[in-house]
């Protein structure tokens, strides 16, 4: 807020003025790092859940093969398979 005039001339010295030009570079830098960094956040997200989904299937056929053998219960059904209520 501008109480008085040498506030206003102290305004005014302090304003930075762009070349339209300049001005798209940086925000086409910002919005590349952002996407970046956006993207790195969502590979190691998802490789989080594939190795997630990797182990439970290990478990699932490990149980299956203990079932075989005689050695466990009988597996549950499928993660991927629709259960019915």
């Amino acid at each position: 807020m501008v109480n008085s005039p040498n506030d206003l001339s102290q305004l005014t010295s302090d304003t930075v003025l762009y070349k339209p030009s300049n001005l798209t570079s940086w925000v086409d830098s910002l919005l590349s790092d952002l996407t970046s960094s956006v993207m790195e956040f969502w590979v190691k997200v998802n490789w989080q859940w594939v190795a997630m989904m990797e182990s439970v299937r290990a478990v699932e056929e490990t149980t299956k093969i203990q079932w075989r053998i005689g050695l466990g219960e009988k597996p549950e059904a499928k993660l991927d398979e629709p259960r019915h209520c």
